[in-house]
């Protein structure tokens, strides 16, 4: 197993115990649903944390030029290459947004407001209301 293998494999196992041992490991509780609440407790504070820590890190190394690619798209290049560690920069293909103002008064010009209203209405889809989870201890 290589070095960058093994350690994937001991992050993943020290990943897996927290909130199970080492203090915080679940408390009692008489609900049977309580551990399965406390779960996500852990995995979203794991996830906060993770976050914030891997932020913390791509900046250091934009900063420090590790990050540094050409950005052309469909292209994969090494950026760093290093006692076997390599980061690769793969870029995408970029995505393309409709403004919805511009479009709107486009339509206006070329058919009037009823009909640049009626198109928007027919070709608008409502999302899912977003929910977020706030947590909060006894």
């Amino acid at each position: 197993m290589s070095t960058l293998a093994l350690i994937k494999s001991n992050i993943a196992k020290a990943f897996e115990k927290i909130g199970k041992t080492n203090g915080t490991a679940c408390p009692p509780s008489e609900a049977n649903t309580f551990p399965l609440a406390y779960e996500y407790f852990v995995a979203d504070q794991l996830a906060s944390y993770a976050e914030k820590r891997k932020k913390a890190a791509k900046e250091a190394c934009e900063q420090a030029g590790i990050l540094e690619h050409s950005a052309t798209p469909g292209n994969t290049e090494i950026t760093f290459d290093s006692d076997g560690l390599v980061i690769s920069a793969v870029t995408k293909n970029p995505s393309t947004t409709i403004d919805k103002t511009v479009l709107k008064n486009e339509l206006v010009k070329a058919l009037g407001i009823e009909k640049a209203e009626k198109i928007l209405k027919a070709a608008s889809k409502e999302n899912k209301a977003p929910v977020s989870y706030v947590f909060g201890m006894k």
